[in-house]
């Protein structure tokens, strides 16, 4: 289905995107969600595993339920929030600032996306299982060689989008008022935004568990630290690094949101062991570290922009 998706999406920026440029994207990703349901739905009503219902809530449900969504409101209305913010700080940047950051998060979040779905239907409701059932060593077991394959796809595409941001970028956007100059900016705030995909996809995961424990304060915390070190991100890295510092400092929230994360579930005495997860996401940035490296110091990059 995965696979379905990106050919659709593809697909769409092929045939179109001369014609609705930026518009072709959105078109691609439309079709995908169309085309990753029908695939869903038929297969699970051939096995029999879908059935149209109305559920059936008692009073006390309904009560627990809203305990639950009170504080993931909150906690979603941090993350708007520090969306807000990083346009904000773009606003006092050069011309094309802005756009540079909006551009960057389209793709990004397109290939986050891909691998968000999959991951609901595949591992959310498998790991719900066996919290429920209070079986925490095989939900370690389980994470960890799921967290290892997932990072085996995350990561060679995180590099690949780094890598190819500047065509990615001169193919989608470079049209009418969006010039080459736009073009470079928004291909390094890619870049960097890059760098920080595999830890946007794992927090996919790590905040499941959250959800799954009931650990709905711890995450609201975890949001509050995000938005934090975000904003003292900005403050540090704009000055030097001006848009570009935005991405970083995002990348670097990210990634400590997780270990933080998976510290604070370390110290629940519930017998989940996150070892393994933090070695997983380590050895998987390692990797990407000397690709990147070897990409770099090898010229590619310069030859690649010659190319252009």
């Amino acid at each position: 289905t995965p696979l379905c998706a990106c050919y659709a999406v593809l697909g769409a920026v092929l045939l179109f995107q001369a014609r609705w440029g930026i518009w072709s994207l959105f078109g691609g990703y439309a079709a995908a969600q169309i085309l990753q349901f029908a695939i869903t739905w038929g297969q699970a009503k051939s096995l029999g595993f879908a059935r149209i219902c109305r559920p059936a809530i008692s009073k006390t449900q309904v009560a627990q339920v809203w305990s639950l969504s009170w504080m993931v409101f909150i906690a979603t209305s941090l993350d708007t929030a520090n969306s807000f913010l990083e346009k904000y700080f773009a606003t006092g940047l050069a011309a094309g600032s802005v756009s540079a950051i909006g551009y960057s998060l389209v793709v990004m979040n397109f290939a986050a996306q891909i691998f968000t779905f999959s991951l609901v239907a595949m591992m959310f409701t498998r790991m719900s299982e066996l919290i429920a059932a209070r079986d925490m060593a095989a939900v370690g077991t389980y994470l960890e060689n799921n967290l290892r394959r997932l990072t085996r796809f995350v990561m060679p595409l995180s590099i690949a989008l780094t890598v190819a941001g500047l065509q990615i970028v001169q193919v989608l956007f470079e049209r009418g008022q969006f010039d080459h100059t736009d073009t470079l900016l928004t291909s390094r705030t890619l870049a960097m935004y890059m760098v920080g995909l595999p830890a946007v996809v794992i927090n996919q995961v790590v905040a499941r568990i959250f959800y799954s424990l009931n650990r709905m304060r711890d995450k609201i915390w975890l949001a509050l630290q995000y938005v934090a070190t975000a904003t003292l991100g900005n403050l540090l890295l704009i000055p030097s690094l001006q848009v570009t510092g935005i991405a970083v400092s995002a990348t670097i929230s990210i990634n400590l949101h997780i270990g933080l994360g998976l510290w604070i579930l370390s110290r629940n005495r519930n017998g989940l062991r996150t070892n393994g997860f933090i070695r997983v996401i380590l050895r998987a940035y390692a990797i990407g570290a000397i690709v990147y490296a070897l990409f770099y110091l090898g010229g590619l990059d310069a030859l690649t922009e010659r190319l252009i």
